[in-house]
């Protein structure tokens, strides 16, 4: 009888220990899956919060000049005397070490105009950036703009020039129509105007310039430091504002969640490693008739601490996949009754399952080596003097 035959009869024999080794791996690995998984998509979820409060990088040129505050970040330079930027640096982004980690680049081009013969601040955005960088940007009327013609009003200055959503509104020497009106917000948003950013560089007469370009950066394996000079470098002649502690909640909260999981999901594999040695330790000890039998016919020490180890391994696969599939369901469903987290966005990865069986298989053998040794090293003559 070949080994593998050997292996498969001893757990058809003995299916209440292994049930009980087969439902401690699979609860343990479950619940280390699930604790990573959950991480990630807290993880996730922190981040997408953390967005919410815009940028936190900005670029602007080394020049001084009118001061603009976007996003909590206040710049200056962007004033019409000075030197502008062009939009064609954006490529130069795309090409930094960390482009990656820029999830949103937002140029802009600042300026004075007029608006029905009043003296205004205008800001050329790109608005589908813009809308995705200022999240807490909420329309009090009206709509998006859907064409370049078209333009956004802050609080302030639709009150004082009593324009509403859909009014048609003299801007420099071109009609334009008031798409939508801003909810106050109590910063100097309320006062602008926001227009498409080609309609706005033709209409201050710069065509491809831009003042700042405005960053939300994701990164969560490099200093913002680093990013900063990577910027600077890309971009010769600017100078770059970063809300360094807005970076710094995003990597530290990363990292803690990473980390708690990672630490946790290890002391529970350890504990699953302790029930495969309990229980193989039991089961050597009951069989040991059964290994004098098979030293006796001729098997080698060898031969016995491979069966051991087999049966071990056999476990910690079935294990480590069974856990997976549970722990990649469970919190699925649970997160919203145990933790009210409705938002969580979960994700199947492979990668994670491959992890999860290996290392499942990995702590069963190793935790089946003292078993197999101990088994291996019975004396037949002992083994079987109960016969």
């Amino acid at each position: 009888m070949n080994l593998s035959n050997i292996v498969i009869n001893n757990i058809r024999r003995r299916k209440n220990k292994v049930a009980f080794l087969l439902i401690g791996l699979i609860i343990s690995t479950a619940t280390a899956v699930s604790l990573l998984v959950l991480g990630r998509a807290m993880t996730e979820d922190i981040t997408r919060r953390l967005d919410e409060f815009g940028a936190n990088m900005a670029v602007v040129p080394a020049t001084e000049g009118l001061t603009l505050s976007y996003g909590g970040i206040t710049v200056s330079g962007v004033n019409s005397q000075g030197r502008h930027m062009r939009e064609s640096d954006l490529e130069n982004l795309k090409k930094i070490k960390n482009a990656a980690n820029l999830s949103i680049i937002a140029p802009k081009l600042a300026g004075q105009t007029s608006i029905n013969g009043t003296t205004a601040l205008i800001a050329g955005v790109r608005m589908p950036d813009e809308f995705r960088l200022k999240k807490w940007w909420a329309l009090a009327e009206g709509r998006k703009p859907s064409a370049p013609e078209e333009i956004i009003l802050g609080s302030q200055i639709a009150h004082t020039l009593n324009l509403k959503a859909d009014s048609v509104a003299r801007l420099g020497e071109t009609d334009v129509v008031v798409s939508g009106v801003l909810g106050e917000m109590g910063n100097q948003d309320d006062g602008m105007i926001f227009a498409d950013l080609a309609f706005t560089q033709k209409l201050l007469g710069k065509p491809g310039d831009i003042s700042l370009i405005e960053m939300a950066a994701l990164c969560s394996d490099c200093p913002i430091e680093e990013m900063v000079k990577q910027v600077t470098v890309a971009l010769p002649g600017t100078r770059v504002k970063a809300m360094k502690e807005s970076l710094s909640l995003k990597m530290s909260a990363m990292k803690q969640f990473h980390s708690f999981a990672f630490g946790v999901s290890v002391i529970i594999m350890l504990v699953a490693g302790m029930i495969v040695l309990t229980t193989m330790m039991s089961s050597v000890g009951e069989r040991k008739k059964e290994i004098g039998l098979f030293r006796a016919v001729g098997y080698r020490r060898s031969h016995i601490m491979q069966i051991v180890l087999m049966e071990a391994g056999l476990m910690g696969i079935f294990g480590g996949l069974f856990g997976y599939v549970v722990g990649s369901i469970v919190p699925r469903y649970a997160a919203p009754y145990l933790m009210h987290a409705n938002e969580l966005t979960f994700h199947i990865d492979p990668f994670v399952g491959m992890v999860a069986i290996v290392a499942s298989a990995g702590i069963a053998l190793l935790s089946g080596v003292y078993p197999a040794v101990k088994a291996a090293g019975l004396d037949p003559a002992e083994a079987l003097r109960d016969f």
